[in-house]
């Protein structure tokens, strides 16, 4: 990362308030023994993007991103996820069976809108704010390079200076 510059920070996450969402959770609940929520929403963990920012406040932005899917495409994903059953499993046909009855409630012309948001934060890693403050003022005056390398030297021996 060059002197200043920024990072960013982007995330997709599942509207929690869409009926889509909210179904199929239920549906994961009721036929999926390891499912705990749908969980990596960084919506859950802002202070851990703080302090990645070193607390500082980075710009956010957030906008609406919807996946459409056919019903392979729905089913694939909802499957694909790591507590979801295997096909030889019980829960497997009842887990299906409801998708597909989530699917034909919510879709419209064979296609499913499924809600999402996409969330960025835009700013200045702790890191790089840490580097770029040392790099900037050491002992009130601007020192670059081995000079700062020798300023620092010279700071964990002399504690007056």
């Amino acid at each position: 990362l060059k002197p200043g510059g920024k990072v960013a920070l982007v995330w997709n996450i599942r509207s929690p308030d869409s009926p889509v969402t909210q179904k199929c959770q239920e549906a994961f609940y009721r036929f999926c023994e390891n499912f705990s929520g749908f969980t990596g929403s960084i919506m859950q963990n802002l202070d851990q993007v703080a302090s990645f920012f070193c607390g500082a406040c980075p710009s956010c932005r957030t906008w609406a991103n919807d996946l459409h899917y056919d019903w392979d495409a729905f089913l694939g994903r909802m499957l694909s996820s790591s507590y979801a059953p295997q096909k030889q499993s019980p829960a497997y046909a009842p887990l299906v069976a409801a998708l597909r009855q989530i699917f034909q409630e919510e879709s419209e012309n064979g296609i499913l809108r499924f809600s999402m948001q996409t969330i960025s934060f835009l700013g200045m890693p702790a890191l790089a704010l840490q580097r770029e403050a040392k790099r900037r003022i050491i002992n009130g005056k601007k020192i670059r390079g081995s000079l700062h390398r020798q300023a620092e030297r010279k700071r964990r021996f002399d504690p007056e200076t």
